[in-house]
């Protein structure tokens, strides 16, 4: 067991992060070290975390790579290019933790992302396709030029010891797509920041009969599918709320103009990424949530607003929908409510509210987060982190 541990984390400038750090932190403090690889000057999501930019070429330098046999655990955020290529260049006896986004996997679980996409929006993607500027100009061609073609992401994916996927189910897939060869199952997740719950209690609750619509621009969001439901039921008093600040640029102009021909000033999209306070005041009157992905997405979004009071609409094939609904949280499928209209007018009891709070507290709290984390870590090194005081 060692003295005193050390653990690298190599992520993406992503919002997640100042929470991941925060969880390892309160676990095992002054342990954790945190590498970005990016060429930007300033971080653009990263705030508490004191991160170390390094260069986006630096899985390439040996000095680095060998670096990482003196860490007892290397914990990946998401598999992306670069920490792919990590772990192909790593030490054999690193010891890897891959911390799962969802989209880093699901593209080994289906070999080609038209799976997650409706006819209309397949036919916007094929759209962005084609006009999609040339590989050397884009920002992700650096990665393209300088990484082997023929490696194949679950090959490298077997090199890692431990997987934490948003869902256990996910696990079981991706073990499966490996032959029983990938990386051993950890419960972990990212979580909201600590207190955040509490913040919301004490502030936050939704006020309105507005519609909150996907969470980014991305294709697998299926929009236009969405929109038409949206013109399926009452809908002309209602602001329809339309998250975009990261995602595609030829997809978000698309859905910006689909969305106001259809209704018009009542559409709201928010380019702008905001800090927490401004978006919760932004969506505060959004009682309905409506998320047509097929695949597992936006669950942090979808927790934040059914603890705010709100109900939630999922496409049924959205592993998300069952996940919400064994926990017996006010989460409908997207046919219940084209069926039901006035599911969208349906005012919750103040007890279910409660209720649900209770439930996500538990699954989603600090406090379980941390718990989790003290798990992962004395799994991975034999290190038990001690109990938090009144923990």
């Amino acid at each position: 067991m060692p003295e005193k541990l050390k653990i690298a984390h190599i992520a993406p400038d992503e919002k997640f992060i100042d929470s991941a750090y925060c969880q390892f932190e309160e676990a095992v403090p002054s342990s954790n070290t945190v590498f970005v690889p990016t060429e930007e000057k300033r971080f653009r999501y990263i705030k508490k975390a004191p991160a170390r930019a390094i260069s986006p070429y630096r899985f390439k330098d040996p000095f680095f790579t060998r670096s990482l046999k003196g860490y007892d655990l290397v914990v990946l955020h998401s598999l992306n290019k670069f920490n792919q290529e990590v772990i192909a260049h790593a030490p054999q006896r690193t010891k890897f933790s891959w911390m799962g986004m969802g989209f880093d996997y699901y593209d080994i679980i289906f070999e080609d992302k038209r799976h997650f996409l409706m006819e209309d929006t397949l036919e916007i993607f094929e759209y962005c396709q084609n006009r999609k500027r040339a590989p050397k100009d884009s920002s992700s061609g650096w990665m393209d030029r300088i990484t082997q073609k023929n490696r194949r992401k679950s090959d490298l994916a077997k090199k890692v010891r431990y997987f934490a996927p948003v869902l256990k189910r996910e696990h079981e897939i991706i073990a499966h797509k490996l032959n029983s060869e990938g990386p051993e199952f950890v419960d972990w997740r990212y979580s909201l920041n600590s207190g955040f719950f509490e913040e919301i209690e004490n502030h936050k609750n939704t006020t309105g009969k507005d519609i909150l619509l996907g969470n980014s621009a991305s294709f697998s969001n299926n929009h236009i599918e969405a929109f038409k439901l949206i013109e399926s039921l009452p809908h002309a008093e209602r602001r329809i709320i339309c998250p975009l600040s990261y995602g595609n640029p030829c997809y978000a102009s698309w859905v910006m103009e689909d969305g106001r021909q259809r209704f018009g000033d009542n559409f709201t999209p928010l380019r702008l990424f905001l800090p927490p306070e401004e978006y919760l005041e932004k969506i505060r009157s959004c009682s309905n949530i409506i998320m047509n992905h097929i695949r597992q997405q936006a669950a942090g979004n979808i927790s934040l607003m059914l603890f705010m009071g709100a109900k939630v609409f999922l496409h049924n094939r959205n592993p998300l929908y069952r996940f919400y609904r064994d926990l017996n949280l006010p989460v409908y499928s997207l046919d219940e409510l084209s069926r039901d209209p006035a599911l969208l007018d349906l005012e919750l009891p103040r007890e279910v509210t409660l209720q649900t709070r209770r439930i996500l507290r538990d699954q989603l709290g600090w406090q379980a987060a941390v718990q989790r984390t003290s798990n992962l870590i004395e799994k991975a090194t034999g290190y038990r982190p001690p109990e938090p005081p009144g923990g």
